[in-house]
């Protein structure tokens, strides 16, 4: 399979890199990251005649069978292609540099080579991130919203319309979703938390089929284990481009802070000022962008997290830290929404 530990030869790096046959002599393949749905490895090379980089970071689809499906049936490898082939480039955002991809639409497997921006670290999604941290993703988002705002032509594709049978799948995988996680996480979760997600269950069309006044390019999974810090310029490197799609820029603000602070009493003193912060860069990024209903888009895209918990935790391999982390990730949404009130925006 394309993407597998095995498939990084010294000949395929050749190939791929582009010096002379012969030139690599050794290769050490490790994996890295948390990732569920796709394997990520970091890539040692050597050789005599070799003159490219030390090391590099590659992605290919997981070697569990449940994780890859999910991977294939939504699209999700494709896509992360996409980004790197045909989107980054009208972005300013900090990712890794692109090197070398390619896709085999036979069995599903795909190969990426990025740069490898160590000694940057992971984020942790248990331990969540400093408010310094936070802010600091979200300068790098602006980078994201604000190039598309800009132009929104470079988004192609992406301005079309959702169909009505996709909106409808959506809303019927979070309903099939949700009885499965409530079962797994009742007495973990307070029956309050739990209660947003019965809520959100019988009016979830509501916020699904809301459409979002501004649109443009957002990450949508746009949290600590997706990024890395600590780079000498100080810049947060955004990971993990499997869902990149069309949507509100609040959808990243509210995701990111909602799933980032382990103490809600810590995330209501900030958030309005880093969500004013937020929309102070991208005006001076975007200066035709209607800033006036942000606060309530944000308010409503609180959710999301709560649903990328829900929907997610049921599509790929159980794991220990997994069941943590979508909990954390169900838990700090949901306190989000109640401190909110984001559910009385659902009608």
């Amino acid at each position: 399979m394309i993407g597998g530990p095995g498939h990084f030869t010294a000949e395929w790096l050749e190939a791929a890199l582009g010096p002379a046959a012969g030139a690599i002599d050794d290769v050490v393949v490790r994996p890295v990251g948390t990732g569920q749905v796709a394997a990520t490895y970091r890539i040692h090379i050597s050789g005599r005649d070799y003159r490219g980089p030390g090391s590099l970071i590659a992605k290919g689809p997981s070697e569990d069978a449940a994780s890859r499906r999910a991977g294939i049936v939504h699209g999700l490898y494709r896509r992360e292609l996409d980004w790197y082939e045909r989107f980054a480039i009208h972005a300013d955002i900090r990712c890794p540099r692109h090197i070398h991809s390619e896709y085999s639409a036979g069995d599903e497997g795909f190969a990426l080579l990025l740069e490898d921006c160590s000694p940057a670290r992971q984020g942790d999604q248990l331990r969540g991130a400093p408010i310094a941290d936070i802010a600091g993703a979200l300068r790098e988002a602006v980078q994201l919203h604000g190039a598309f705002l800009r132009d929104p032509a470079a988004m192609g594709e992406l301005r079309t319309p959702v169909e009505a049978q996709v909106l409808q799948s959506r809303i019927d995988i979070f309903r099939r979703s949700w009885p499965r996680f409530r079962e797994r996480y009742e007495g973990i979760l307070d029956a309050e938390l739990l209660g947003v997600g019965d809520r959100l269950a019988e009016r979830y069309e509501h916020y699904v089929l809301h459409t979002p006044a501004v649109l443009s390019v957002v990450h949508r999974d746009f949290r600590v284990d997706n990024m890395l810090f600590g780079r000498p310029d100080e810049r947060v490197v955004a990971l993990d481009w499997q869902t990149f799609g069309p949507g509100h820029p609040m959808l990243d603000v509210a995701y990111l802070i909602g799933t980032s602070v382990e103490d809600p009493g810590e995330r209501a003193r900030h958030e309005r000022a880093l969500v004013d912060d937020y929309c102070a860069r991208l005006a001076a990024i975007a200066p035709d962008t209607d800033l006036g209903g942000f606060w309530d888009e944000y308010r409503l895209q609180a959710f999301w997290g709560f649903v990328m918990a829900v929907t997610s935790s049921v599509q790929v391999a159980r794991t220990a830290r997994g069941d943590e982390m979508f909990g954390v990730m169900a838990r700090r949404p949901a306190r989000q929404v109640l401190d909110l009130d984001s559910l009385a925006l659902l009608g």
